[in-house]
């Protein structure tokens, strides 16, 4: 059973099938848009070696078949924990391939049209969420953004929370160039 007493359900995406030992997506406020990264079999011609990022969109109650996000996004390496802006014109992910010498760092790009294939060129976060780990699973919320790093932990990567008016908007023009810093969560049992 689920947290609030119901049982998971799977979601039928068609011709999905993720050779990747992980998955990871994320499902739009309304409920209408699903984007996850995954390692499959040939979508839009993607390798088999990498990971990329796609979109399924909801009509008529069912899942339509994923679609690659296009070449802005999508690169030879991997593209993984996609998430949205709640108004879904905002991707934030996390790659390892857009930036010369980084493990993996958060970037966030601006859907330009309805196609989910045209972006904006993708923004890296800066060293207020990136570091020389791997940072991602990069989460808004109304007071700031939570996201994970193997910087200065025990090497699977600690949750931390950068509360910043900078991580809640949903377009450049919201973006400014101060950023807080971030806070490390530590959970004990």
């Amino acid at each position: 059973m689920g947290i609030h007493g119901w049982p998971p359900v799977n979601i039928n995406v068609p011709y999905f099938k993720n050779y990747s030992a992980y998955n990871v997506g994320f499902v739009s406020a309304d409920g209408s848009v699903l984007v996850f990264s995954a390692q499959g079999k040939v979508y839009d011609n993607a390798a088999l070696n990498h990971v990329d990022l796609y979109v399924s969109l909801k009509a008529n109650g069912k899942w339509t078949e994923p679609k690659s996000l296009g070449p802005t996004i999508n690169t030879p390496n991997l593209e993984v924990t996609p998430s949205l802006s709640a108004d879904s014109k905002r991707l934030y992910f996390s790659s390892n391939a857009l930036d010369k010498d980084v493990s993996f760092d958060v970037y966030y790009a601006d859907r330009l049209d309805d196609t989910w294939q045209n972006w904006s060129k993708p923004v890296n976060l800066g060293p207020s969420v990136n570091s020389v780990g791997r940072d991602y699973f990069y989460r808004m919320s109304p007071v700031g953004a939570f996201f994970s790093s193997t910087q200065n932990s025990d090497g699977y990567a600690d949750l931390r929370f950068i509360q910043s008016k900078d991580t809640v908007g949903s377009s450049v023009d919201d973006q400014s160039n101060g950023r807080d810093k971030s806070s490390k969560l530590s959970i004990r049992s």
